[in-house]
């Protein structure tokens, strides 16, 4: 005898929200220090989460080894921090606000629904998508402890090209370049990058000499 099972949608708990935190830990693993929190996004009944392209996301950078920097993606504002959490310096870039597209919206929302089969309600109000385009997705920091910031492009731009703003090691603006691909890391003069043969199994790294390293600002000249 066959049997049918009917799933039913979740439905978003509005009383949990999961945060974004920066945090000091002891050598205990005790929170002995919070430097700053930030709005999280709604955990779905069963403790799910539906991430996209705009989630609202924390980004930390280790800054050699004399502290960190990092960010909220909805707000153009980056903090350099030594590791005992005290803020040396806080970057700010005026901006202006990209408020999501219609398109924009029905393209996330459209894959979530076919992703999970839920009605397009539920999945709308899971989403709880921001009200603007967050700014950045990604940071990353040189030996010369320049900053690059990844810029986030709508999810309707299908080029390859990746814009990233650079400040120098005192927090003002310097330049902003285009890659076509997004590197891991950037040290001594090379962008370094992977790629992951699913036939061999291999995961090799690629490094890209930067031809022009030497004449790179490592602070605004004034």
């Amino acid at each position: 005898m066959e049997k049918g099972i009917s799933l039913q949608p979740p439905t978003v708990r509005a009383d949990r929200i999961r945060n974004f935190g920066v945090l000091v830990i002891n050598p205990e693993e005790e929170i002995s220090k919070k430097i700053a929190e930030f709005p999280g996004i709604p955990i779905i009944k069963g403790g799910w989460t539906l991430a996209h392209d705009y989630t609202p996301l924390l980004r930390i950078a280790a800054v050699g080894n004399k502290g960190f920097v990092y960010g909220y993606s909805l707000e153009y504002k980056l903090y350099r921090t030594n590791w005992s959490g005290e803020n040396l310096l806080i970057i700010k870039k005026d901006e202006p606000y990209h408020a999501l597209s219609r398109g924009e919206r029905d393209k996330i929302i459209n894959e979530r629904v076919e992703s999970t089969k839920w009605p397009k309600n539920v999945v709308e109000e899971a989403l709880n998508l921001p009200k603007h385009r967050p700014f950045f997705n990604r940071i990353l920091v040189d030996d010369k402890e320049r900053i690059y910031v990844k810029r986030q492009k709508s999810i309707l731009d299908e080029s390859a090209e990746e814009i990233f703003d650079i400040f120098g090691s005192d927090g003002y603006y310097l330049y902003s370049t285009k890659l076509s691909f997004i590197p891991l890391a950037i040290n001594g003069g090379y962008l370094y990058n992977t790629t992951f043969s699913e036939e061999t199994g291999e995961t090799k790294v690629i490094r890209y000499r930067i031809k022009n390293w030497h004449l790179i600002k490592q602070n605004a000249d004034f």
